[in-house]
């Protein structure tokens, strides 16, 4: 593990944009109110603590560019990401470090051993090995146009989605997913996690929308007057429509197609063992 005097350097390689966000690196400044919510966020990391150990919090920065049209979010174990759309032109970045070890020196020299790696298209966490006593992870709030792809998947944290229209490529094992007002072309899968989907406008992009569950709840809202086809099934667990449709064919009480809005790009719902519930907003 390097020390605390090798990692606390920001570093930039500016034709393969590689930076390296490390422990005591500032490099971008923050806003007033920026800071203030940093602040926030972190002394609530320090309150929800195990006891049994230390844990030390801190928040980092960083800009990055939007050439390419599409972030990748990978090593996501035990936090949480949270993404939002909005009228940037770089993709803000901020990541919460949580580290845990018997100590309070320890927990902070843990989280030194962190790196964000923040290249064209792509962040991502490395750090040290973790063991029983020793533990770290990292959350992020990220900023993106709201015309942007997305690609991430994530271990045990929740994954949070707001205004952003594009190819999204969504996974969670085992936490909540939740998307709001999103667009485009959108492809999510989790295992045992609960998934809330809330469309915007007034269709999505031809591939639609297409959300597997295996053991996870999927509730799917969508405005008055939308324009698709639903295909949505569950092998054993309940069916819900809060809107008024209609069914060619036999009725199945498991799996329902039907076109709304006089149709349009696929609403695909396949869940193995969790409710499905499709309504308006």
């Amino acid at each position: 593990m390097r020390s605390n005097t090798e990692v606390g350097v920001a570093s930039v390689r500016i034709f393969g944009f590689v930076l390296l966000i490390a422990a005591g690196a500032a490099p971008v400044p923050a806003t007033a109110q920026g800071q203030s919510d940093d602040d926030r966020w972190r002394r609530e990391c320090e309150r929800d603590r195990d006891h049994e150990r230390a844990r030390y919090c801190e928040v980092r920065l960083a800009h990055m560019s939007t050439a390419g049209g599409r972030l990748e979010v990978g090593g996501l174990q035990n936090g949480d990401v949270r993404i939002q759309g909005s009228d940037v032109s770089t993709i803000e970045i901020r990541a919460l470090i949580r580290a845990e070890a018997p100590s309070e020196e320890e927990a902070k020299e843990l989280a030194g051993g962190v790196q964000i790696e923040a290249e064209a298209g792509s962040v991502r966490a490395r750090g040290p090995r973790t063991r029983h006593s020793r533990d770290w992870s990292v959350s992020y709030r990220i900023l993106v146009p709201r015309r942007y792809d997305i690609a991430l998947t994530s271990e045990n944290g929740s994954v949070d989605v707001a205004d952003v229209s594009g190819h999204l490529d969504l996974g969670s094992e085992n936490g909540e997913v939740t998307l709001n007002r999103v667009g485009g072309a959108i492809h999510l899968k989790s295992e045992n996690g609960s998934v809330d989907v809330t469309l915007g406008g007034a269709r999505l992009d031809s591939e639609g929308l297409d959300v597997e569950s295996e053991n996870g709840s999927v509730d799917v809202r969508v405005p008055a007057g939308f324009a698709a086809h639903i295909d949505a099934r569950s092998e054993t667990g309940s069916m819900a429509v809060d809107f008024p449709i209609t069914v060619q064919g036999r009725l199945e009480p498991n799996h329902i197609t039907t076109d709304i809005g006089g149709g349009g790009p696929t609403i695909r719902i396949s869940s193995e063992n969790g409710s499905v519930s499709i309504k308006t907003h």
